[in-house]
């Protein structure tokens, strides 16, 4: 069975992806909306899903949290929290994507000087 792309990338992770976002990660790689994956090379595929593991590190931190206190005492109930550890990996995992590609790692401030 052949996925279309939006449901490809929403399988990668366990976040809940709005589709605008969706739409911006497609579009930034020059992608159709509905595209099958068979139809894009494997770059493409791995690009789409490091753009969603960056747009992933930038959802806040806890989501759909109801959280009750008095006290003493404290409940939370429902949703999810991602740590700064979650966030580091998903950059990770991203970041090696881009350099397999020969992209620009996010966050990589280096530069080369070059001698003219």
């Amino acid at each position: 069975m052949d996925l279309i792309i939006e449901d490809y990338l929403r399988g990668k992770t366990g976040y809940t992806i709005p589709d605008a976002a969706l739409k911006a990660i497609l579009s930034k790689r020059g992608i159709e909306s509905g595209v099958y994956i068979s139809t894009l090379t494997t770059e493409k595929q791995e690009l789409c899903v490091a753009d969603l593991y960056v747009y992933c590190t930038n959802i806040p931190s806890t989501v759909g949290v109801t959280m009750d206190a008095h006290g003493g005492w404290k409940h939370q109930d429902g949703g999810w929290q991602a740590t700064e550890a979650d966030k580091k990996n998903l950059l990770a995992m991203a970041n090696a994507i881009y350099s397999k590609y020969g992209e620009t790692k996010i966050g990589d401030t280096s530069f080369k000087i070059i001698k003219l």
